[in-house]
């Protein structure tokens, strides 16, 4: 059946079936695998495990779908959130969600599209298409730990909420020492006081921005070090409205243009497009180059 008004929310130690929906604002939590015969709508759903929806996710943007250890496996992903460690896969399309993969993003079905939302893989991102005519705003970002990049954006808005409020210390500073410079005998102790408290105030502010200047570089130096291959493999088409960056590198242009059948890159600083390829072979052609690699290093030495 259900999970709704009947059987309210579920939590369990191990895995969970449902035979049917889980209704709006109700949730799992399972230790194990989930997995649910019908759709997941307003909902929330977390497990260590797979997560399994055989119909699809209608989210109303409301929608969590999170899991620790395993992929999220649905026939269609909508105006959702999706978080896991490994992979997504979908089989019809993945519109207008946000979606974080520790791993790959594939949509692989007969349509098989991705239109409109924000996508972080840190491998890489494949569909048939991407986009659609009516061009809605589709990021993509591949290459990078999605979790990494979440403590790098936390950082820079606490960097940004830092500078306003030593931007705000600044000006009364400013209005201060002009008054002083107008009448030093009617500036006061208190005045005085209330100086030295704003100087000391921005100080303070300011080994803040040094201390998370440290916290980001460090963090981006990991990202780097850890973040996977960095392609988007398109089997048929690319629409204007698509964003795409691999790793550190964004390329404006290539979110104005539309691309056929192609498979894109990071070569350098540059994003760089090549004929499609499957990247079950692609993945696979990699890893026996690597394993070349290893060979001719422990030969050689």
């Amino acid at each position: 059946g259900d999970v709704g008004i009947k059987t309210g929310n579920v939590t369990f130690l191990g895995s969970v079936i449902v035979t049917g929906n889980v209704e709006d604002n109700y949730q799992i939590k399972a230790s194990g695998n989930v997995e649910v015969y019908g759709t997941v709508q307003k909902a929330i759903i977390e497990a260590d495990g797979d997560i399994v929806i055989r119909q699809g996710i209608t989210g109303r943007d409301e929608a969590r779908v999170e899991t620790t250890g395993g992929n999220v496996v649905a026939r269609f992903i909508q105006n959702a959130n999706v978080i896991t460690e490994k992979d997504v896969i979908v089989q019809e399309g993945l519109m207008h969600s946000n979606v974080q993969a520790g791993g790959r993003i594939i949509c692989k079905g007969r349509r098989a599209q991705i239109v409109g939302g924000h996508l972080i893989a840190n491998q890489y991102v494949a569909a048939k298409v991407l986009g659609s005519s009516a061009n809605p705003t589709t990021n993509i970002i591949v290459g990078v730990n999605p979790k990494v990049l979440k403590q790098i954006e936390d950082y820079q808005v606490k960097k940004r909420e830092t500078r306003e409020k030593m931007d705000e210390l600044q000006k009364r500073l400013n209005t201060l020492k002009a008054r002083k410079e107008a009448d030093p005998l009617q500036f006061s102790e208190e005045n005085q006081a209330y100086n030295a408290r704003l100087e000391a105030g921005i100080k303070k502010l300011e080994r803040r921005m040094v201390d998370y200047d440290k916290e980001i570089a460090t963090l981006q130096a990991y990202m780097e070090k850890t973040g996977g291959q960095g392609r988007v493999y398109i089997e048929k088409a690319k629409f204007r409205g698509v964003s795409i960056r691999i790793k550190h590198v964004e390329d404006n242009e290539l979110s104005l243009q539309d691309l056929s059948a192609c498979t894109l890159y990071l070569d350098g600083e540059r994003i760089r497009s090549t004929k499609y390829i499957d990247p079950e072979g692609d993945h696979k052609e990699d890893i026996e180059k690597k394993q070349r690699q290893k060979t001719k290093v422990s030969i050689s030495g």
